[in-house]
């Protein structure tokens, strides 16, 4: 589960932490396309299901969902305060 510091949202460090634990051999590349305001969103080059979404849910808290190369939801964590691992 992920947390980031309590009363500020999700800097691109912390971003990149996240996606670099979930990534495997093949890294995921930030979608601008599917990314917005509220919500980044990382995918993996050869494969349009397997997707990684981190969602800013308020100013202390953000949501990780993963699917698998089926589209399917396999990890999904939600956390505040600090940042951990």
């Amino acid at each position: 589960m992920y947390h980031h510091r309590e009363g500020k949202s999700i800097n691109k460090e912390q971003e990149q932490q996240i996606v670099d634990y979930y990534s495997t051999a093949d890294k995921y590349i930030h979608s601008k396309l599917h990314s917005n305001a509220h919500q980044s969103v990382f995918t993996k080059e050869n494969d349009k299901y397997q997707w990684l979404l981190l969602e800013q849910k308020s100013q202390c808290e953000v949501e990780v969902r993963q699917t698998d190369r089926h589209g399917t939801i396999t990890e999904h964590s939600k956390g505040k305060g600090d940042m951990e691992f």
